[in-house]
């Protein structure tokens, strides 16, 4: 058997190598022997048997003896795995625990998984490439300040020059001597965003939502939130059960929005009417509403969610396409205005030589 005493930095480090595909390869295998029968208990103790004795250091390995050991001090399946995988995935196999449809918790957590994660590769694809036009631009203005406007001020000196061609001299001078600031602005910038993802609410946070950062972990995190309120209840867990499970499991700003979820249902709210309150997408808010008075909400919560996803996956690629062109419309700008400012001073110098022959 694995040795299951491991220290932080090991349990860390294991943590970070039972990343998504080998999660997803697991739960398959244990929801195959589920199926058939097989205790989960007999499961973990066995595939922890044949990892072992093909590869000492598998991680399977080690995550699942170290499963085992907390199976042996009194904790469920779904409360030891909670060790090693997101909480939402925990919950939902804990979820089908409890309902005694464990093997249905499993293929719920892996929809929710791969969902998300088209999700977040849907993200980091479509937002890549406005990065790293962005990233040129910045190197265009940087070489351009510091080594071509340098050499044109010993041609002729920047007070005889162009307007247009002056206001160029001084963004160089300004890129040459501050670009700390510049470079410090913009990362205090978005470290600063990215930190309020998970915590900014009020008023001011309803007005970020209309744009990128915010608006798009809104259309992710809403999204995961319908899918994983749908797969908990497939599992038998009643709608505002598994709303307020989710809810302790959020960061704060999906909390704040399941919380007034929640509120309306205590008012007397539909629910259909209640989850329709701003958290969701127009389309999909509009669906729920609808579903919520004129048919059984539960049984069409699982469509709805694996909508809510494709919607969201393009209105992804929506936001990260106007991101691009605004970038590709600086670049030209830039270089329009280079090309400008160069041809006026161009003529200047001209002029100026000329005056002096």
């Amino acid at each position: 058997m694995a040795d299951n005493k491991l220290n932080s930095f090991e349990r860390k480090f294991a943590k970070m190598q039972f990343g998504l595909k080998v999660r997803i390869d697991l739960y398959k295998k244990i929801s195959s022997f589920i199926k058939n029968g097989v205790p989960v208990n007999d499961i973990v103790q066995e595939l922890e048997t044949q990892y072992l004795r093909y590869n000492k250091s598998d991680i399977r390995a080690t995550i699942l003896g170290d499963i085992r050991a907390n199976m042996s001090k009194g904790e469920s399946f779904g409360e030891a795995l909670a060790h090693w995988v997101p909480p939402s995935e925990a919950m939902i196999i804990q979820g089908g625990e409890n309902s005694g449809n464990i093997s249905q918790s499993f293929h719920n957590a892996i929809k929710i998984t791969e969902s998300a994660s088209r999700m977040k590769s849907t993200i980091i694809g479509e937002i890549s490439y406005p990065a790293v036009l962005l990233m040129m631009l910045s190197g265009l203005i940087y070489m351009f300040s510091t080594q071509a406007i340098p050499e044109l001020t010993s041609v002729l000196p920047p007070e005889n020059w162009p307007p247009v061609s002056q206001k160029l001299y001084h963004m160089s001078k300004f890129v040459e001597e501050k670009w700390w600031l510049v470079v410090a602005v913009f990362f205090t910038f978005v470290i600063v965003s990215f930190k309020s993802l998970d915590s900014m609410t009020g008023t001011l946070r309803n007005i970020l939502n209309k744009v990128p950062p915010w608006s798009i972990y809104k259309t992710f995190q809403s999204s995961v939130f319908l899918i994983s309120t749908s797969a908990m209840m497939s599992t038998g867990t009643p709608i505002f059960e598994a709303m307020s499970r989710l809810r302790k499991m959020s960061p704060k700003y999906v909390a704040n929005e399941i919380d007034k979820i929640l509120k309306e249902v205590d008012n007397g709210t539909q629910i259909g009417d209640a989850m329709n309150s701003g958290f969701l997408d127009r389309d999909t808010g509009i669906d729920v509403s609808i579903y919520g008075k004129v048919a059984n909400l539960q049984e069409a919560l699982d469509s709805i969610g694996s909508d809510a996803i494709e919607n969201g996956i393009e209105k992804i690629k929506g936001v990260a396409g106007l991101l691009k062109n605004l970038v590709l419309f600086g670049v030209a700008s830039y270089i329009g205005w280079v090309y400008y400012a160069f041809y006026t001073l161009t003529q200047a110098i001209g002029d100026s030589v000329s005056a002096a022959m």
